[in-house]
């Protein structure tokens, strides 16, 4: 790791600590951004490489996320920015690993690979679907139907009346913003 981002990493997550002891909360990036005196930026880009590595957990809050220190231990192996491969060389890494899995599996249509497992199951939804498997009862079959509910005859009265105004067609109201367009 280079020595000034061991610094700086390790700077924030003795900062996050102590602020947590301190106040009973964990900070959130702004605070430590105050706390260290370094650009929001420069401190979001530490935070994030250091809750992916395992060292802080972010904590989802109302307005912020909050860091806390999860293993501080784990410092000793972040890795530093210079570690990281450049875009091309992680391009040509995800080609390389498409390219292999692509060969695995054009291997194995070669030999003719059939996993067992998989093949069972289709043998047997392809029986279900041609009906040669035996039917399980259905439970809800040995149920009664529920009863229907008792209707009183004011609340037929007033369903008649409600379906007879929705059925019958309403006078069209002009609308008042039409009138603000046609003087214009």
């Amino acid at each position: 790791m280079s020595k000034p981002f061991a610094e700086r990493a390790q700077n924030i997550c003795d900062k996050a600590g102590s602020y947590e002891d301190n106040t009973g909360r964990a900070p959130t990036a702004k605070d430590l951004s105050r706390l260290v005196g370094r650009s929001l930026e420069e401190v979001y880009f530490i935070l994030h490489r250091m809750v992916d590595h395992g060292v802080l957990v972010m904590i989802p809050a109302a307005y912020d996320e909050r860091y806390a220190v999860d293993d501080e231990q784990l410092m000793e192996t972040l890795p530093t920015p210079e570690d990281e491969p450049s875009f091309d060389e992680a391009r040509e890494k995800r080609e390389a690993e498409m390219s292999e899995q692509v060969d695995k599996i054009d291997e194995r249509f070669q030999e003719g690979y059939v996993d067992e497992e998989k093949q069972k199951t289709f043998s047997d939804v392809a029986a279900a679907l041609a009906g040669n498997i035996e039917k399980k009862p259905n439970p809800l079959d040995d149920k009664p139907a529920p009863p229907m509910p008792s209707v009183t005859p004011g609340q037929n009265e007033l369903f008649d009346k409600l379906s007879l105004q929705l059925s019958t067609p309403q006078e069209k109201k002009p609308n008042p913003l039409d009138a603000l367009t046609k003087k214009k």
